[in-house]
């Protein structure tokens, strides 16, 4: 189950979203996980990429975290 205000943020804003502020949001994940236990880092990898978030976003963090 999706809660609504992702699904809106899914379908409205990531298709205006412009390449700054989609780099910015790449930055902004890269470092949670980083700050992220082993453990629940490989828990949010698991799932991440699964759709949600725009392909160039989930490519820029998977770069940061090598």
């Amino acid at each position: 189950m999706m809660l609504p205000q992702l699904r809106s943020a899914r379908a409205n804003r990531w298709p205006t979203c412009n390449p700054r502020k989609r780099e910015q949001l790449a930055n902004e994940i890269a470092q949670a996980m980083k700050d992220l236990s082993p453990e629940d880092r490989k828990a949010f990898q698991e799932g991440f990429g699964a759709g949600f978030f725009p392909p160039d976003v989930v490519t820029a963090v998977k770069a940061k975290l090598r």
